[in-house]
């Protein structure tokens, strides 16, 4: 049974109460009465567009520049976000009304099952990062290990073990610090931090994720890191093709300007906007929105959305032209010819160590040879006398595993922590434990909303809506019958 009609049941049961008697929010937006015919139709529209065009992990604002691409028709036959004879104002009211309508459109898909709610990414907030994580532990038991031993034996090797060291170099490793230049990639807005994230953690390069322009405490915050780095920075800055993302660029420059100045430090820092441009727009064949002075705006979102990688690949080609991808060989180069170079001067160096350590080890095996022999025949005489012990210890393990696998013991369950759950949350806003209804009344009492609530006179059920004698047709014509009797 669908939520919608478990309330049109509450409804009927309460004598044709008003259905906002029976929600905790406005009947627009509470998911509980969602499935109208409209409802219904928008929501099987948006999933039509998302099956369609889109992919999983995509945001809204990419199926809304998806839907405006492809100049899909709306239920009602206009062009989605792009009717014909509008412009100025009009057109971005029209535009911004639309985008509203998709996204209820989105949450009704949803509600109705047409769409899976993980599929669609939420560029907004970060994912829920659930604490602790899993646990995995095994049902009480009792363990019992097989029987350790370790019986006494003769080692008759005496191995003698001496050597002069070799030389080795360092400092050649190769870090993405010894390039010549500290790179960044700024943007405007988070919707594209899933592409850009694990883009600037593979390329190495600092990440600044902003939500419009740059505040002075992020622009602090970059130069120290900056001046304790030390190298020369490189910016790549990328923003909306509009009148704000044009002047975003600068604002962030002069920012960097002016701290530079506050700081006296030397440092050079250069910044450069890779997108969005107009030839960007041209290019890619991004749809464009008019802005209330009569300009052009392209978002971010269209990027990803009609043309998938191309940003990526746009800031892998940035970030190439300031790497120095020979510098990495050129190290290991380095290295092997130092390794060379040292072992070089060190052979000659060691010579000596080299003799001495081979009459050290000559004079050592001469001393040791006769022990070698008495030992062999001390370790034969242990071995066979500690046959009898070997066969019993045998038999002990063989004992220990079956008296193992013979317990069987009621262990204590494991304690677990329900006991907190006896707390009372009778006070609190939302229990899934209560009722519909019961549930319904601590909504409209936290809102400050009262429920005409009465009591029926022949059952004593309370019921909600307009104050009648009976809760139902049921209690009322029983309560007839019984008069009759009577």
């Amino acid at each position: 049974m669908s939520q919608r009609r478990r309330i049109e049941g509450l409804r009927e049961a309460n004598g044709g109460v008003g259905v906002e008697h029976l929600l905790a929010l406005d009947p627009a937006s509470d998911p509980f009465w969602c499935g109208s015919d409209s409802d219904r139709r928008d929501a099987e529209w948006f999933a039509n567009v998302w099956h369609t065009y889109s992919r999983p992990g995509m945001h809204l604002r990419g199926v809304h520049y998806l839907a405006l691409s492809h100049s899909i028709s709306k239920p009602d036959g206009d062009p989605y976000a792009d009717p014909p004879g509008l412009s100025g104002d009009a057109r971005s009211d029209r535009i911004n009304r639309d985008w509203r309508w998709l996204q209820d459109s989105a949450k009704k898909a949803r509600y109705l099952g047409l769409v899976d709610p993980a599929e669609i990414h939420d560029a907004r907030s970060k994912p829920v990062n659930w604490l602790p994580g899993p646990g995995y532990r095994d049902d009480p038991a009792i363990s019992v290990d097989d029987v350790r031993a370790r019986l006494p034996e003769i080692d008759t090797a005496l191995p003698t073990r001496i050597s002069v060291p070799g030389a080795e170099v360092t400092g050649y490793g190769y870090d993405l610090t010894d390039q010549p230049a500290a790179l960044s990639v700024w943007i405007e807005k988070s919707t594209m931090e899933d592409v850009l994230a694990p883009l600037c953690d593979e390329l190495g390069v600092t990440l600044v994720t902003g939500t419009g322009w740059t505040s002075v405490t992020r622009v602090c915050e970059f130069l120290t890191r900056a001046i304790e780095d030390g190298r020369p920075v490189r910016i790549f800055y990328i923003s909306d093709f509009d009148r704000s993302g044009l002047g975003m660029p600068v604002q962030a420059s002069r920012q960097l300007e002016f701290w530079l100045a506050e700081q006296g430090a030397d440092l050079s820092i250069a910044l450069n906007p890779i997108a969005l441009t107009g030839d960007q727009v041209a290019e890619w064949d991004l749809p464009t929105a008019e802005g209330k002075d009569g300009s052009e705006i392209v978002e971010l979102d269209a990027i990803e959305a009609l043309r998938p990688g191309a940003l990526a690949q746009l800031v892998r080609e940035a970030v190439a032209e300031w790497r120095d991808h020979e510098l990495a060989d050129r190290l290991a180069e380095a290295e092997n010819e130092a390794a060379e170079v040292a072992a070089d001067a060190w052979d000659s160096a060691r010579t000596s160590a080299e003799e001495k350590r081979a009459q050290i080890l000559a004079g050592v095996e001469a001393t040791v040879a006769p022990y070698r022999i008495e030992l062999a025949a001390l370790a034969q005489m242990l071995d066979g006398d500690m046959q009898p012990h070997r066969e019993a210890l045998a038999a002990l393990a063989a004992e220990v595993r079956e008296a193992a696998n013979a317990l069987d013991v009621d262990l204590p369950e494991r304690p677990t922590g329900e006991d907190i759950l006896d707390g009372d949350v009778g006070d609190w806003l939302f229990s899934s434990e209560r009722s519909y209804t019961e549930q319904l009344r601590e909504y409209h009492e936290h809102q400050g909303h009262e429920i005409p609530r009465h009591v029926c006179g022949w059952c004593g059920d309370t019921f909600i809506g307009r104050k009648r004698k009976y809760c139902g047709d049921a209690c009322r014509k029983a309560a007839a019958a019984a008069r009759r009797v009577a």
